[in-house]
Order: C-alpha cells, then sequence, then structure tokens
C-alpha cells in the first residue's frame, strides 16, 4: 500500500475542509492544519505471508500560534483512522484493521509556535486480487 494511497484515502476523511493531508516526513511551511504521513521501514508479514502489518507515522500540526487546538485537532485525526467500517480499500490494498500505537502525543514546540501531535497507526493489509 503506497503512502499516496492512504494520503487520499485519510484526505477524504478529513472533517473540515481546511485540513490538508501531506506524504511526509517534510512538513511545508503553510497551510495551517497540515497531517502528514508517512511510512515506516518495518513491516511485519501476517496470515502466513499473504497479509502485512505496515506502520505509518501520523503528525498532525494545528494553526500557528494557536498551541490550544493541537490535542482537539489530533484527536479529529485519530477518530478519521480509526472509526470506520472494516474492511475497506485503499489503493490496491484490503485493509482489514487500523490500529493505533497508544495516543496521540505532544512534539516540541516548532518556528509557528505551533505544538504538533504524533501517533503511529498499524494497517492490517492484504493486497487484492491482482494487485500488487
Amino acid at each position: 500500500m503506497l503512502t499516496a494511497e492512504v494520503v487520499e484515502w485519510l484526505q477524504g476523511r478529513m472533517p473540515r475542509r481546511d485540513i490538508f493531508v501531506k506524504p511526509g516526513p517534510r512538513e511545508e511551511q503553510l497551510p495551517d492544519y497540515l497531517v502528514t504521513v508517512t511510512r515506516l521501514p518495518s513491516a511485519t508479514f501476517t496470515l502466513d505471508g499473504i497479509g502485512e502489518l505496515l506502520p505509518y507515522r501520523v503528525v498532525c500540526r494545528p494553526a500557528a500560534f494557536d498551541s490550544d487546538s493541537g490535542e482537539e485537532f489530533a484527536a479529529d485525526v485519530d477518530r478519521a483512522l480509526l472509526q470506520h467500517e472494516i474492511p475497506l480499500i485503499i489503493g490496491t490494498t484490503r485493509v482489514i484493521s487500523i490500529d493505533s500505537q497508544g495516543r496521540p502525543y505532544p512534539q516540541d514546540i516548532d518556528a509557528g509556535e505551533r505544538i504538533p501531535w504524533v501517533c503511529t497507526y498499524l494497517f492490517d493489509t492484504i493486497p487484492l486480487e491482482g494487485g500488487s
């Protein structure tokens, strides 16, 4: 499953239109309310090698100079990732579960006085027939 496919799927689940989802790990200076999705290098095979457990790091960056909104923003993104019908199709992959590795937690303040929130999510996946 490609990071770009996860980004496109998650963008469609955002509760507001002013939230932008981009591939990470690089974060753009603008816009406010940015979510970056980065696939982490490790993957674990499941179901006797048919499926994969894919880790993605999700960073939620709230508006500049508004340190109070970050936790609520991260909670909205967390719900978008975890509350949906299973299984679901993302790109050429069937996702049979998405689990978080804890709750989103704050990072160090950035130059725009934003406090990004981060969490890792595990996507339990099976390729669709004919997919890669």
